[in-house]
């Protein structure tokens, strides 16, 4: 059975972002072919990034693709 607290979001950027909705916590990040972790971290961090995301998981998708590129 899904756990129905898990949303999930495609970005016309690329990306797919899955994301736990009571704890607001992203739990993967899937990138189509296309699509750079670092293009969507630029977006995110000038606030051009799909408003449909809430800033607790804009938060948490910052921090994953932060350890993606290795960006600590």
């Amino acid at each position: 059975m899904a756990d129905e607290r898990k949303k999930r979001i495609l970005l016309e950027e690329g990306a797919e972002v899955i994301y736990d909705e009571e704890k607001g916590e992203v739990v993967e990040v899937r990138l189509a072919s296309d699509a750079s972790a670092e293009e969507i971290l630029v977006k995110l961090r000038e606030g051009e990034l799909d408003e449909r995301l809430p800033e607790k998981v804009r938060r948490s998708l910052e921090e994953k693709l932060e350890e993606s590129l290795g960006n600590y």
